[in-house]
C-alpha cells in the first residue's frame, strides 16, 4: 500500500484555497492548507511534505521570496506554483527561484495531481 502524500498549499484567497484543497483531496493527498505566507514558511519548516504549492502572487511574502527560502535549507522537497500570474516572465521568475513546475490558474487545476505524483 502506498504512503498518502501530504502536500502544503500556501494560497490567501479562501476560494482558492478551498478549491485546490478539494482537487488534492479528491485524488487522496492529506492537505495542510496556510492562507498566510508566514504561516506557509512556518509549517515548511517544521514539517516533512511530498511536495508544496504556491501561489506567486500573496498579499505578505511572495510566493518568489518563500520559495527562495525554502530552498535554503531544502532542496529536495517539489515545488509548484499555481498561479494566475501567467507571462513567461513569470514562470522564469518562479523556476529561478527554485520550483519545479509552474502551473497557471484556472486552466491547469487539473493537471496538479498529476504534476505532484511525477514530481514525489
Amino acid at each position: 500500500m502506498t504512503a498518502t502524500k501530504t502536500i502544503l498549499c500556501v494560497e490567501d484567497d479562501q476560494d482558492s484555497s478551498e478549491l485546490l484543497q478539494f482537487i488534492l483531496e479528491r485524488e487522496k493527498f492529506q492537505v495542510v492548507s496556510c492562507l498566510t505566507s508566514e504561516e506557509g514558511l512556518r509549517q515548511a519548516g517544521q514539517n516533512k511534505f511530498s511536495a508544496i504549492v504556491l501561489d506567486h502572487r500573496l498579499a505578505d511574502i511572495s510566493g518568489l521570496e518563500i520559495c527562495r527560502r525554502i530552498r535554503i535549507y531544502d532542496r529536495q522537497t517539489p515545488i509548484i506554483f499555481y498561479s494566475g500570474a501567467a507571462y513567461p516572465k513569470d514562470r522564469e521568475a518562479g523556476m529561478t527561484a527554485g520550483a519545479n513546475a509552474y502551473l497557471v490558474k484556472p486552466q491547469d487545476l487539473e493537471r496538479i495531481p498529476e504534476t505532484i505524483n511525477r514530481l514525489s
